[in-house]
This record gives structure tokens, sequence and C-alpha cells, in this order.
């Protein structure tokens, strides 16, 4: 009787302990698990670094801007599936931002010289889904110019580089550009770096002046008669129309007639004079 009573006894305390045991495992399953934190961001895998283009205005048809982006693994261990991109947006007049896949085209350069990128998800594709060795750095030269102007307040370039890299939005509705930084952990064990830069599209290389701007100043004035010309006219005649006057004044030979007739004069006086004295003599 002692015996069975033992047993029972350990029977009831297995079962007691299993019971708790159960309720224990059924509270834990019923709180909710912990959010993963975001690692610093010293422990993330890239970085990323755009120069160039901050503060420089590109003209609409203008000439292109040269600008570098450098991608590096600085972790101890290759990563696949990296992506390396360039994304553009736009700032409106509200200040919102949205993503820019007309006013921009841009160059890359290879081995075979300066490559297009086309836009793939509203950004540039640089190079897609490659292996990053340890401590790999990627240069990238970049030419980037203003296809058209949109009378946009600033336009914003984002490298990016890593894994699980945010695609921009393509509802139409305002996106915030990534702002220079690095992000890694979280629940879609995302890890990636940004770089951004804010330049300007001021207005067009081909914009026409204004009508009174255009007007040529030398145009204007060849229109108005030059000195030489105004003085070339002839001016208008004094004398009255008609039938030509006689000329009454006298000309460059006046003196040689005058003088000869006084030597006719002098030679005449002479001959009287001589006559008369022959005829005194004579009676």
């Amino acid at each position: 009787m002692r015996s069975s009573q033992i047993v029972l006894t350990a029977a009831l305390t297995v079962g007691a302990a299993c019971v708790l045991g159960s309720t224990a495992s059924v509270a834990q399953a019923a709180e909710p698990a912990a959010a993963p934190q975001l690692a610093a961001a010293g422990t993330c895998s890239f970085s990323a670094s755009l120069t160039g283009l901050a503060g420089v205005k590109l003209l609409a048809g203008g000439p292109a801007v040269t600008a570098t982006v450098t991608f590096t693994n600085r972790s101890a261990t290759a990563v696949p599936k990296v992506d390396e991109v360039l994304e553009f947006y736009y700032e409106s007049a509200h200040s919102y931002t949205y993503p820019d896949t007309t006013n921009l085209a841009v160059e890359m350069r290879t081995p075979s010289g300066w490559t297009p990128l086309s836009y793939t998800d509203r950004r540039l594709l640089i190079r897609s889904n490659v292996t990053l060795a340890a401590g790999q750095q990627d240069t990238v030269q970049l030419r980037v110019r203003a296809t058209q102007f949109n009378a946009t307040w600033s336009e914003i370039a984002s490298a990016l580089v890593g894994t699980g890299l945010p695609v921009p939005s393509a509802s139409g509705e305002p996106t915030a550009p990534p702002s220079t930084g690095t992000v890694c952990g979280g629940a879609d064990q995302a890890d990636y770096a940004v770089s951004d830069q804010t330049f300007f599209i001021p207005g067009s290389a081909t914009t026409k002046p204004s009508a009174s701007a255009s007007a040529s100043p030398s145009k204007s004035a060849s229109s108005s008669p030059s000195p030489s010309s105004a003085s070339s006219s002839p001016a208008p005649s004094a004398s009255p129309t008609g039938p030509a006057l006689a000329n009454t004044g006298g000309g460059s030979n006046t003196g040689t007639i005058a003088g000869a007739a006084g030597a006719l004069v002098v030679a005449g006086a002479a001959a009287v004079v001589a006559t008369r004295r022959r005829k005194a003599a004579h009676n």
C-alpha cells in the first residue's frame, strides 16, 4: 500500500510538472518577438562616396559635368548579390521630391569609351548582382548632362551600394531620397551605404533672349544715316527755277582786257596829239 502511494505521488508530481511546463511554453509563445536592432554604423559592410556634383549648375542642352563615385566593401568577407546604383530626385516648388528619370542623361566610362546608362525601376544600374571581395573598391567615372529644363528648384543625386537597396516609389507620391550614411540590420537584413549631392538646373542653354534684348545695337545704328552719307546729299538750290540769266559778273580775264583797253586809249590819245602838231606846223 505504501509503495502504491509513493508511485501515485510521483505520477502526480510528474504530471503537474508537465502541465506547468506546457503553460509556460504557451505563455512564452504568446509574447511578441523583439524586433531586430539596427547594427552600429561601424559594423555595416559598405561605404559610398559621390563627388563632382555638389552645387553644380547644369544648363539643359549644355555641356556635361564629370562626377566620380567610389563603392567599397570594407568588411573582412566577400559579399554576394551586391548592387551599385545611381538615383536622381528633383525638388518641386513645394519642396517635395520625386524620382527623376527624364531631366538627366548619364554615361559611364568603360574600357571601350563612354557608355550610356539606362533606367531600371527609376534608377541607373552601374553594376548589378555582383560579388565584392573583402576590401574591394570600385571607382567609376560618370558624365552627367541635363537634357531638358522643367523649372525644378534642385536635383539630388544619390549613389547606393550594397544588398537590400530600397526601390524608388512609382506611385507619383513625394518620395524622400536616401540620405548619406549607412543602413544595416533590420527585419530584411539590408546592408547598404548612400552618398548624395545636390545640384541645380537653372535653365536651358538654348533659351532665346527677349525681343527687346535680341535687337542688335549695330543694326539699329546702321538704320540711321551716317555723317558721310548725310553730307553727300545735295543741298537744295537757292535760285528759283526758270531760264538761265546772263552772266554780268567779272571773269578771270577781266584784268587782261582792262589793260589792253587802257593801252589802246593811250595810243589813240598819242595819235591825236601827233596829228594836231603836224597841222600846226603846216600852217
